[in-house]
């Protein structure tokens, strides 16, 4: 790469999260030092070990010269500590040139809002929260690309909104966003997830928008002429997504005709996927299908459609398949145009869900760029793992959940398919299982200790909490000595202690805690801090039967 000239380079760095082009060129030489200082950065919190945080991101961020640099910041927050160093000392507001801000919660609950002085960030019109509480002080007008958990808080004041070319939001009214339509004119991309759909239902006032370009509705349970109404006010529409609607209505392919030739005249691009929840609907799902391969669909728009019968449900999606997970439960009949080749429908698919044998040995699929699997209800053979690389490329695979009712044949079998997958970092798997894979097999045990990161303990009724039987289970703790992530369930408090002890890179922990007080538990949990010498940063929450601990450790 060092004959190349700073062009080339330049563009190659386009590519690249700020992380991965430090880690490579900084100090390989001045030249390439100079070059990676001189570039817009895209910096990537992410899912990054602490290790990895301290070693090279903590750099980045305190440096004054690299901070003028960094165009796009992404904070998940997974980890609790990366988070109050980077807004400790005003560092967002120090990244004078930020464009894009993204701060959202890998764990699903909410947290106080960020500390960010958004008036030191004049050339921010980007912004991404789903899980936070919306900024009060978020410049909407400032911004063109937003990504909300809702927008009711400025109902009443869309003016606001007028700059807004990108907008992603759930849970408000579809009279809300008829009202949102009129006064964002720049609006081109709408991405509207769910909810708030059965109050307000009808639309009382259409603003007819000239600038709505694509819309994807997912999710949503609604009556089907409220879609109707909806999109009566986007004439100008050239792609439309529906994505989990579960209205019979929507079925009615002739209803669909008469309102893309009435409504929808500059639509190009039409992209389904829609579940039909009957239990005898062979026959309806068959008429269905035999209407969307009429020649208003397939020669005047060459929009082509494939069906999926399934027990107690049917599939209607256009091709490809546009959702990015795959659910397989059973062994389904199939229908799809005779020119579409089927083992190239799912290369959007990133997460498949296996609970049957009849996948493996009837699937008439390839799933190209998988990164999560599970697989349950299955006994995983040597004959299973063969022919799961048929219809799988596990190239790619991340995540690899092994449910408690999947059989493994041998050690010698989970090791070979955990060979044939180079990128995986996160494994699920029931505790008993995977204590007896252990014990046999040492090849497996250093194999895993290398690859996992991230180690996920399913509780079942014969194993159910981490006890101090499997507690002495040197060779179990000795794999997973070097797991920054872990989630387990625990009979008592003190055996804190002993993984906080034994796991020396863990850097996050969700604990499910048997006969505990919450109180009582965080307060224990300080107390082994100090003895340890190490900062923890704890949220509880009370489920049903246990009490939930999010602990995250800077050691």
């Amino acid at each position: 790469m060092e004959v190349l000239p700073n062009e080339l380079l330049f563009e190659c760095f386009s590519y690249l999260d700020a992380l991965h082009i430090f880690y490579a060129f900084d100090g390989l030489n001045s030249r390439f030092s100079m070059l990676i200082r001189s570039i817009p950065l895209y910096l990537d919190f992410g899912y990054i070990s602490t290790q990895e945080f301290y070693k090279i991101c903590l750099n980045l961020i305190t440096n004054e010269r690299i901070k003028e640099q960094i165009y796009s910041l992404k904070i998940i927050n997974q980890n609790q500590f990366h988070r109050q160093i980077v807004e400790s000392a005003n560092h967002i507001d120090g990244f004078v040139h930020l464009r894009s801000l993204s701060l959202n919660d890998a764990n699903g609950y909410s947290d106080p809002q960020w500390n960010v002085n958004f008036s030191n960030l004049p050339e921010l019109h980007c912004f991404h929260t789903t899980s936070f509480p919306v900024p009060s002080e978020l410049p909407i007008s400032q911004m063109r690309i937003l990504t909300l958990p809702t927008i009711s808080d400025y109902y009443g004041s869309f003016e606001k909104f007028s700059s807004i070319t990108n907008l992603t939001v759930s849970r408000i009214f579809v009279g809300a966003i008829c009202d949102l339509l009129k006064y964002a004119s720049k609006l081109r991309f709408l991405h509207w997830i769910g909810g708030f759909h059965q109050y307000n239902s009808f639309i009382k006032r259409k603003h007819i928008s000239n600038s709505l370009k694509q819309l994807t509705i997912e999710t949503f349970e609604g009556d089907f002429a409220v879609i109707v109404q909806l999109l009566e006010c986007t004439p100008y529409l050239t792609t439309l997504t529906l994505i989990d609607y579960e209205d019979e209505q929507l079925f009615s392919v002739h209803k669909w005709q008469s309102l893309i030739d009435l409504s929808l005249k500059n639509l190009l691009n039409f992209n389904l996927s829609c579940t039909y929840m009957d239990e005898n609907h062979s026959s309806r799902t068959e008429e269905i299908f035999r209407q969307f391969q009429a020649d208003f669909w397939i020669k005047s728009h060459l929009w082509y459609t494939g069906c999926m019968l399934f027990e107690e449900y049917s599939i209607i999606y256009t091709i490809p398949y546009i959702k990015r997970d795959f659910q397989w439960r059973s062994y389904p009949y199939m229908y799809s145009n005779e020119i579409i080749d089927r083992r190239n429908l799912l290369t959007d698919v990133k997460k498949l869900e296996i609970s049957t044998d009849f996948m493996i040995h009837q699937c008439p699929y390839y799933f190209p760029n998988l990164t999560t699997i599970e697989i349950d209800n299955c006994d995983l053979t040597k004959e299973y793992c063969e022919l799961l690389r048929t219809n799988v490329n596990l190239t790619n695979l991340i995540d690899l959940h092994i449910g408690s009712n999947c059989k493994i044949e041998d050690t010698q079998v989970f090791l070979e398919l955990l060979k044939q997958s180079p990128c995986i970092s996160s494994l699920s798997i029931e505790c008993k299982t995977l204590s007896t894979l252990l014990d046999i097999n040492d090849q497996l045990c250093e194999y895993l200790s290398k690859r996992i990161k991230k180690l996920t303990l399913i509780s079942t009724k014969e194993c159910t909490y981490i006890d101090e039987q499997n507690l002495t289970n040197n060779k179990f703790w000795q794999t997973f000595a070097c797991i920054e992530q872990f989630r387990c369930d625990i009979r008592k408090r003190q055996s804190i202690q002993f993984l906080f002890e034994s796991l020396s890179n863990l850097s996050y922990i969700i604990i499910h805690l048997k006969n505990d007080t919450i109180s009582y538990s965080t307060s224990y949990l300080q107390d082994i801090a100090s003895e340890l010498g190490i900062k923890i940063h704890s949220n509880a929450m009370i489920c049903a039967y246990s009490h939930i601990l999010h602990v995250w450790i800077n050691r």
